[in-house]
């Protein structure tokens, strides 16, 4: 096969990736077709992988971005809501209605105010319960046998 050849069945490859309604039998099927050694192909789906890792990172930094943007958005409508709801304490007009909107500052439900949490009894709090994994690995490994509790062991594939 060419080198242009597999370029391009590759490049193939790289948008079907970038298809959102690909599907893993679809991946399957269009890597399957591609007739490389397996060293090759192994490389070549090694740079996919590479390919795939740098458009994640681009879309983590860009979630970051808009987490940022996002929380600012929140912090100026929190201020705008805070600076009207003052004034209108300030002035007394505590409701009123304008063309487009009603504007009223009324109670909230009660929630708690706790100082110290030294003299709340016991039966106002929660218990959670949970697995502690690595504990009960170490003591099945060393022996212990607790009845549908079992070690199992894993393989998978690491690209250097």
């Amino acid at each position: 096969m060419k080198l242009y050849e597999l370029k391009e069945i590759y490049n193939n490859i790289l948008m079907l990736i970038d298809s959102e309604q690909t599907t893993q039998e679809d991946m399957s099927l269009a890597l399957e077709q591609i007739n490389d050694e397996i060293e090759e192909k192994a490389e070549n789906i090694a740079w996919l992988i590479k390919d795939i890792d740098a458009d994640i990172d681009k879309f983590k930094k860009i979630e970051e971005e808009f987490s940022t943007k996002r929380k600012a958005l929140e912090n100026k409508k929190l201020s705008l809501k805070k600076y009207l709801e003052d004034t209108m304490i300030n002035l007394d007009k505590k409701k009123f209605k304008t063309e487009y909107f009603s504007f009223n500052i009324q109670k909230n439900a009660p929630s708690l105010n706790v100082a110290t949490e030294n003299y709340i009894p016991n039966e106002y709090y929660i218990t959670e319960r949970k697995l502690d994994r690595k504990k009960l690995l170490d003591a099945i490994k060393n022996g212990l046998e607790i009845k549908d509790v079992s070690l199992k062991q894993s393989e998978s594939l690491r690209i250097r």
